[in-house]
């Protein structure tokens, strides 16, 4: 079986900053974080917290990791 992709991208808003967003395999956007002026520091910043996830989570079980996540409620 191939591995689902996911899609990384860096999207500028409407007011001119640069917005990060995770798109899944299935096309459904799964994460977005705040704006950066700099789309370089976006990218940066975006890198540095993705591979700090990427430490963060290595080595648990789906289940652990589902424990881990707060859903909040709609606004």
């Amino acid at each position: 079986m191939a591995k689902q992709q996911i899609k990384l991208k860096l999207k500028q808003g409407m007011d001119g900053q640069w917005y990060p967003a995770v798109k899944a395999a299935n096309g459904e956007i799964t994460f977005t974080g705040e704006g950066y002026k700099v789309r370089h520091d976006g990218l940066r910043q975006y890198a540095k917290n993705l591979a700090s996830l990427a430490r963060h989570l290595a080595g648990k079980t789906t289940g652990e990791i589902q424990r881990m996540i707060e859903v909040l409620p709609r606004e």
